[in-house]
């Protein structure tokens, strides 16, 4: 699971990281909006970047978390991210995994380390989980905060504590903004992106189900608030306590495993990170030119923790033909081709900060031509269809046209675009 992060992993090694800027540890909400697009963008001028409004430039965004620990329900969701490869985020009750008090419930420390290795992301809901931080002396929230993100760190090698669920939704933003990246509350309302309050974000309890997939892929839903096109587009987080109905929730999410095409779904973290990189960002053109494009990415965020590739579309020059190759800092970066109607594009991971990214026309393989004799026809179909469904280790002539491991609909999707071309 998590092969969607394999890129992020190509790219961070590979470019270090030059700090600049102001280094937010996270963005105000006193900020300029991102402009949100009502569809998938493909920009008509040639060069010209554009940045796309979640990673892999999907339709929407979706995270599902986990609070208050739940122990007898870890086995369960741990199978369901491996069925469905997504990543759980645990929302910690981290004193009753220090003191042992009941570690049938809130476990020991040993188990939070199985479920990083596994690929969970083990964040913090305080230390006591009390409902009154907004009314109790700051000492006691600043304990509250801190000691659970202290302690988390030292126990859970390999992953950081950068967020923060607050108990019944019930916090202290302007505490929280010393420690964390972001943190969530229980407003039961998907997040619409352009000025998400990233110290108080928004989550549905549960609710996985069409009614609000549908909303943020569609702007239409059987609840009467939800079905409005404002939703279109939106992150939904959503918070899970007990899991009674582990049969109609694993429905809801294979439905939305077969919607992957349409939604980036990943963890907590990894949404809130992108999203402020995303909102912060600015890009400086360096050259447009028949010969080379090059551009320069920044963004306001702390280049230690925020290094998530942003995903970066353009236009490619006609005399191309679809050919190229991409850098950034000097080294390979993660890229696609695709195609639109008779004019090339290319997707390309950038990490604000890590040095100018370069485009270059070049060989390439052609998206969807698996059989690699020039187009893209029945024969890529059936290597295709042969192999789909391969979780790890495919190739390109088996249909992993992405470049992630995989065979799924994503590569489906590229054949499709390039179908008799």
């Amino acid at each position: 699971m998590g092969r969607h992060l394999m890129p992020f992993v190509l790219v961070a090694v590979l470019c270090a990281p030059v700090v600049a800027g102001e280094q937010l540890l996270n963005l105000p909400l006193d900020r300029t909006a991102f402009p949100v697009p009502a569809d998938i963008v493909w920009p008509q001028a040639v060069g010209e970047p554009h940045i796309c409004l979640w990673y892999g430039d999907k339709f929407a965004a979706l995270s599902i978390t986990i609070d208050d620990n739940w122990k007898p329900d870890w086995a369960w969701w741990m199978q369901m991210a491996e069925t469905y490869d997504f990543t759980p985020t645990w929302f910690t009750i981290v004193g009753g995994v220090d003191a042992q008090s009941n570690p049938g419930f809130s476990g020991v420390w040993s188990d939070f380390v199985a479920l990083a290795a596994s690929g969970g992301s083990i964040q913090s809901h305080t230390m006591t989980h009390n409902c009154s931080d907004d009314t109790r002396p700051d000492a006691d929230v600043h304990w509250e905060y801190s000691r659970s993100q202290a302690l988390i760190d030292a126990n859970v090698p390999g992953q950081r504590c950068l967020t923060l669920a607050y108990p019944c939704g019930v916090g202290r933003p302007d505490i929280a903004a010393q420690y964390f990246i972001a943190a969530r509350g229980v407003h039961g309302t998907p997040n619409k992106p352009g000025r998400i309050n990233w110290m108080m974000t928004d989550s549905s309890s549960g609710r996985i189900d069409a009614d609000f997939v549908n909303a943020i892929l569609y702007g239409t839903s059987g609840i009467s608030w939800l079905n409005s096109p404002q939703w279109k587009r939106a992150w939904l987080c959503t918070h899970y306590h007990g899991v009674s109905d582990e049969a109609v929730q694993e429905g809801h999410l294979a439905y939305i495993d077969s919607l992957r095409h349409l939604i980036w779904w990943a963890s907590f973290i990894d949404v809130v990170r992108f999203g402020q990189q995303r909102d912060s960002a600015t890009i400086t053109m360096v050259e447009n030119s028949e010969s080379r494009i090059a551009f320069d990415i920044s963004d306001r965020m702390n280049d230690q923790i925020f290094d998530h590739p942003l995903t970066i579309k353009l236009r490619l020059p006609d005399a191309w033909e679809g050919a190229a190759t991409a850098t950034q800092g000097g080294a390979a970066t993660s890229f696609t081709l695709a195609a639109q109607g008779d004019r090339d594009y290319i997707l390309l991971d950038a990490i604000p900060d890590r040095g100018p990214v370069e485009i270059r026309p070049g060989s390439a393989d052609k998206p969807g031509d698996a059989d690699r004799d020039g187009d893209v026809d029945l024969d890529d179909f059936v290597l295709l269809k042969t192999s789909f469904g391969t979780l790890s280790g495919a190739a390109w002539d088996q249909g992993d046209f992405d470049a992630d491991g995989d065979v799924d609909l994503d590569d489906f999707v590229i054949l499709k675009t390039n179908f008799g071309r």
